[in-house]
């Protein structure tokens, strides 16, 4: 089911992940200043990175939004955590190959 799931706090593990096969990636971090009652999807349309722009599947943040199980997250909320900061880039230049 899953290839690799990776702790967010390991720059080690993050270049053990291989995602040049993978059609989707799922992006899971805690949040390290703002209380969540529940788990939260971005609005993001996509995530920038110093390599290019990472996209969303908006279509997929919007059907598990519907299942009542998450919460949106706010555009400051977003911006301000950093526990996907050294996955993103690498995520978008594994899926540009």
């Amino acid at each position: 089911m899953f290839d690799d799931i990776l702790p967010h706090d390991s720059d080690s593990q993050v270049a053990c992940a291989d995602t040049r096969h993978s059609k989707r990636v799922f992006l899971l971090g805690p949040s390290h200043h703002f209380y969540l009652e529940k788990a939260a999807l971005t609005k993001c349309t996509h995530y920038g990175t110093p390599l290019g722009n990472l996209p969303i599947d908006s279509a997929t943040t919007a059907e598990l939004h519907k299942t009542g199980q998450f919460d949106w997250m706010s555009q400051d909320v977003d911006e301000d955590e950093h526990s996907l900061e050294m996955h993103i880039p690498y995520i978008y230049k594994m899926l540009s190959k």
